[in-house]
């Protein structure tokens, strides 16, 4: 009877399956997707399907920094593929250990423990659960305007899901005024100010101190390109230090050398109890990291696990430590930097010539035009269909009105100028 009951289902099944043959499964729509179907890449170009050539400014999810299809990148790839992929939690392979000697070239001396892991999501959420077991305390402060991950804790940090139903209330703290000095939200100036922004956060937040483990914060916040004057990382690093808390530099966008620097908090010359790494490192594949001191490391060590299918993987590790070759052997960070202030002054030479936009704000190659005016989000969609056509691939933000570039740190000159130039002639053309 079993077999025969077991028999029918199986037909049932089938029979089921075969009617669905041919149809298609759709992808979700998570956040939305666009026409482009691009079908291959080098450098900084794209081609899509139909072979039309675009020259790619966001470097992927901002990922891609030494362009595609680096022919150095693409090799270790295919070594290692062909040697060892993964092994398993709870074994570090060699390559993994090459990979946090590389990454140990870049870093202070007192950031001397890491892991490796898939994304940056991942890392934000390992470090808040650090940082939480490390010092006993549940408080993780975030900033507005920032963006942390899409895992829950990460998100619940986040502009994006602050408040969202379906997410833990991460905080009692209200998260800390994001340093938009170009639209200071205490109508200050800097550096008259002198950081009102925090000293008034810290007044208002002064009976939470005892329970605040960390704060994580972006040395450019990525969502809106929000550059922090001269001297505040350091007045944050001071507050951290007077509140008792864990200061963790959220580098997935800025780490490895997209600010002109190997790491945004260098700006400063200030030192995070951790440091969260992603994009870059793995220029297209998921690769992340977390790295703290040793202080921190004991604290929260043995009192939480993360055993983690991919973590420290062979593969990871030998993307990770060519990644990091690479841009130091093509000197990548400092072309990041000279190529970002390239990209700033033309940029603000665009701004000088149109009155409708807002403002201009970057850090090496991570930049902003905001659009002015009440139907500038209907224009910014116009004109970044215009640049489509022209053959530049540029990001417009809707809820902030702004174009972002993140271009891979390949980018030439000439690259440069021709998008420059497509973006000036397409401002001109807007109504």
């Amino acid at each position: 009877m079993a077999e025969q009951a077991y028999l029918s289902f199986f037909m049932e099944f089938n029979s089921l399956r075969d009617c669905r043959r041919g149809r298609e499964l759709e992808i979700f729509e998570t956040s939305p997707i666009s026409d482009f179907r691009p079908s291959k890449g080098e450098g900084c170009w794209l081609w899509d399907e139909k072979g039309d050539r675009y020259l790619d400014l966001l470097a992927g999810t901002w990922c891609s920094v030494l362009g595609h299809a680096h022919p150095r990148f693409i090799q270790a790839i295919q070594t290692q593929a062909k040697k060892l992929i993964h092994t398993g939690t709870g074994v570090v392979a060699q390559e993994v250990r090459d990979a946090a000697e590389r990454l140990a070239t870049t870093l202070p001396a007192h950031l001397n423990r890491t892991t490796f892991l898939n994304t940056g999501s991942e890392a934000v959420e390992f470090a808040i659960k650090a940082a939480r077991i490390a010092t006993n305390r549940t408080e993780v402060i975030g900033f507005r305007q920032g963006y942390y991950g899409a895992t829950v804790n990460a998100l619940a940090l986040s502009e994006v899901g602050r408040g969202a139903s379906y997410l833990p209330v991460t905080s009692k703290v209200p998260a800390i005024p994001a340093p938009t000095c170009y639209r200071c939200p205490l109508g200050q100036s800097y550096p008259e100010c002198q950081y009102a922004c925090l000293t008034e956060w810290q007044a208002d937040t002064v009976q939470h101190a005892k329970q605040v483990a960390a704060i994580m914060f972006e040395p450019v916040q990525a969502r809106a390109v929000i550059v922090p004057p001269p001297g505040y990382l350091k007045a944050l690093a001071k507050l951290a230090q007077e509140l008792g808390c864990l200061l963790i530099s959220e580098e997935v966008t800025t780490g490895m050398g997209r600010t002109g620097c190997w790491f945004g908090f260098e700006r400063d010359n200030i030192s995070p109890d951790i440091l969260v790494l992603g994009k870059a490192l793995g220029n297209g594949l998921p690769v992340a990291s977390v790295v703290t001191t040793t202080e921190v490391e004991k604290a929260f060590a043995g009192k939480f696990i993360h055993a983690q299918s991919h973590q420290n993987d062979p593969f990871s590790g030998a993307i990770a430590a060519t990644v990091i070759d690479i841009i130091r052997d093509e000197s990548l960070v400092e072309k990041a930097r000279d190529m970002g202030s390239h990209l700033l002054r033309g940029l603000e030479r665009i701004q000088s010539a149109h009155a409708e936009i807002g403002g201009v704000r970057g850090l090496g190659l991570m930049a902003a035009l905001e659009l002015d005016g009440p139907s500038a989000e209907q224009r910014g969609v116009r004109i970044q269909r215009r640049l489509r056509d022209k053959g530049i691939i540029v990001d417009f933000n809707r809820p902030i009105v702004a174009f972002r570039f993140f271009p891979p740190y390949v980018l030439t000159e000439a690259q440069l100028n021709m998008a420059l130039d497509a973006l000036d002639s397409s401002l001109e053309a807007s109504p």
